[in-house]
């Protein structure tokens, strides 16, 4: 049997997720409410809603309100946030507000180069608070493993 003429309720939850998404868009909204959106998808599935989401916001004026337990997530979609304790909105910040909170600034160097571009940055009266090796994120393997698109 074709997807076509499957019952609904023999979805998968990444393909009940993108039905619901689809359903809401149908009206054009204004504004558009979304709870979880990305929950059961596939990492292609999450970056497909994220473009989806970041495009009608941009390109259609639509005000998007994203309520999610995965702030990573909404770091990548979102462009204000509300934090809610308890039931209560304990705050609202803007993206660029964000971004200005950060203390430190992460400088990536080559790993050949790390100890060299340390002792540079001392020579030169520049502070390293934190030097660590980083590895790759699990997201940016999967996308070079099997490609397909981040963003």
């Amino acid at each position: 049997m074709g997807k076509a003429k499957q019952k609904y309720k023999n979805y998968s939850l990444g393909m009940t997720q993108r039905l619901g998404i689809a359903n809401a868009l149908l009206g054009h909204p204004e504004i558009l409410i979304l709870d979880e959106p990305v929950n059961g998808l596939d990492p292609q599935g999450i970056a497909d809603v994220r473009n989806l989401l970041k495009k009608m916001n941009q390109e259609e004026g639509m005000t998007i309100i994203i309520s999610s337990h995965i702030l990573s997530e909404l770091e990548h979609t979102a462009n204000r946030f509300g934090i809610v304790n308890e039931g209560i909105i304990a705050s609202v910040i803007t993206e660029t507000d964000l971004q200005k909170q950060k203390q430190n600034v992460n400088l990536t160097v080559s790993s050949a180069d790390a100890d060299r571009a340390q002792k540079l940055l001392q020579e030169n009266g520049i502070a390293v608070a934190n030097v660590s090796d980083q590895a790759t994120s699990l997201e940016d393997y999967y996308f070079n493993l099997v490609g397909g698109t981040k963003e």
